[in-house]
Order: C-alpha cells, then sequence, then structure tokens
C-alpha cells in the first residue's frame, strides 16, 4: 500500500463522517421549521440531500482507493467501473445543479420583496419542477459522455467519460467518445452558466438586500427585523464564500514541485480541503 494512502483514507473517513452528521443534523432543524415556506424548504433540502450524497460517496472512495473495484471492466457494461461512470457523471451535474438551485433561491427573495408579491406565490408552485429539471439536464449532459469505442485491429477498448480514479484521488476525464459534445459542455458549464449564474444570484440578492434596508423603515416589529437581520447574513456568507471558493479555483494556483507520490497527495489536498470547507460554511 503507498504511504498516501492512509492520511487520505482518514482524512475521506472523518470528513465524510462530520458532513453526513452536520447535515442530518441540518435537515432534522430545518424540517421542523414551520416558519419556513414549502418552496424555501424545497430550495434548501434539495441544496442539503445534495450534499449528504456528497458526504456518503466520500467513504465509496475510501473502498474505491482500498480495493480498485472501481475502475474493474469485467462485464462491463454491467462493471464496477460503469457504476464509478454513471455515480462520477451525477456528482457533476449536482455540483452544478447547487449553483442553478442558488439562483432560483435568490429569484425567490427576490420576488418575495418585489412587485408586492405578486409573481411570488407563481414562482413558489414551480419550486419542485425547477428542481427536478435543474437536476436531471446538468446529470443527463454528463451521462452522455459515457461511452466506449474499440480499435478494430487490436480490439483495444477505450471507455469514456468522468470517473473516480483512485491512483491520484481524483476525478479524471478519461478517453471522451463524442469530444465536440464534450468541449462544448464543458465551455458552456465552466465558461457561462456557473459564472453567469454566481453573478445573477448576487445582483439578485443584492437588490433584495436594498429592498429590506428600504422595508425597515416601515416595520416595528422586532422578530420581523430580527429574520430580516439572519437573511441578510445569510446572503452575504454564501456569497463571501461562494467568492473565495473562486479564488481558490482560477486565482490561487498551488504547485508544488516533488517526487510523484507527494504531488498527487499535494493536489488531493489541494482540491479536496477547500471544497471540504466551503460546504460546512455553506451548511
Amino acid at each position: 500500500m503507498p504511504a498516501s494512502v492512509p492520511p487520505v483514507v482518514a482524512l475521506l473517513s472523518v470528513v465524510g463522517t462530520l458532513e453526513a452528521a452536520s447535515l442530518i443534523l441540518t435537515i432534522w432543524v430545518i424540517v421542523g421549521r414551520r416558519n419556513l415556506s414549502k418552496a424555501v424548504k424545497l430550495y434548501i433540502m434539495a441544496d442539503l440531500i445534495t450534499r449528504l450524497l456528497f458526504a456518503i460517496s466520500r467513504f465509496n472512495r475510501v473502498i474505491c482507493i482500498l480495493t480498485w473495484h472501481c475502475v474493474s471492466t469485467d462485464g462491463y457494461p454491467f462493471s464496477w467501473l460503469m457504476l464509478n461512470l454513471i455515480t462520477s457523471a451525477f456528482e457533476f451535474g449536482l455540483e452544478l445543479m447547487l449553483k442553478l438551485v442558488a439562483v432560483a433561491f435568490s429569484v425567490n427573495r427576490f420576488f418575495a420583496v418585489y412587485f408586492n408579491g405578486l409573481y411570488y406565490s407563481r414562482f413558489e408552485r414551480s419550486a419542485f419542477l425547477q428542481c427536478f429539471l435543474l437536476t436531471i439536464f446538468p446529470a443527463a449532459a454528463y451521462l452522455v459522455s459515457i461511452g466506449t469505442l474499440t480499435n478494430k485491429s487490436t480490439d483495444y477498448v477505450c471507455y469514456g467519460g468522468t470517473f473516480f480514479n483512485p491512483a491520484n484521488y481524483l476525478f479524471t476525464w478519461f478517453y471522451s467518445w463524442k469530444p465536440g459534445w464534450t468541449n462544448t459542455w464543458e465551455l458552456v458549464a465552466e465558461s457561462w452558466v456557473v459564472p453567469i449564474s454566481g453573478v445573477s444570484a448576487l445582483i439578485l440578492d443584492l437588490l433584495t438586500m436594498l429592498k429590506i434596508r428600504q422595508m425597515k423603515r416601515f416595520v416595528d416589529s422586532k422578530q420581523k427585523i430580527k429574520g430580516d437581520r439572519t437573511l441578510l447574513i445569510m446572503i452575504f456568507i454564501t456569497h463571501l464564500i461562494t467568492m473565495i471558493r473562486w479564488m481558490q479555483n482560477k486565482v490561487i494556483r498551488i504547485d508544488v514541485r516533488s517526487d510523484y507520490e507527494h504531488t498527487i497527495l499535494n493536489q488531493y489536498y489541494y482540491a479536496t480541503i477547500p471544497v471540504t470547507l466551503f460546504r460546512f460554511g455553506q451548511t
């Protein structure tokens, strides 16, 4: 067993346990809150349940690192590799879904304070459909990259898609059997959807915060003022964490030159620990 395996397995196990425990507690609290509308609960629950699935998936990675069963092609397409490809596609899709649901939640807050609430109830009624579509479409876009291409001369098989690679503890793009679609989707998702959704949510929340500050002049209820203050703090923290996460991805690049094993380990820590802190902060 490589020396880098025990610390990674320990980190995944500890983080997965802490994440799962905190998320289950948060879900229990949210379910019991009667002062939240069904739509708001749905947005929050979609986010929390998705993060809980991510936490549980860490234990699947632990088993994968220890046994390497997740890259077995025996019996393909009914193989462990296929399961790895499918779960990885859903994980990538759900990562994008979280960003898009955040925009829907921002729109919900926006309509709650603007236009005298005229569009608020209409938007809330479609909350389940929004969450469903925002889950299916991103996942489907990654699922279509799964496939194989066989060399007719040598019978060598290339497996296409995204999968968790136990060799470097991270997700890896393998051969892409639909390079045009894959490259286009990566460009759309990373270069357009993610930044536009983030900026849109930020603008909507800034407008919401401005409106709430204006409404405070006409509100005497201490409970209402306290609730509005809590909302403002939540909005501020969410966007601050998002900004830090973006800087970690795009600006703060760490390249540690070392031997292969330590380079892989440093890459894993760099890609995993900030994401963990990001999820803890949002939870």
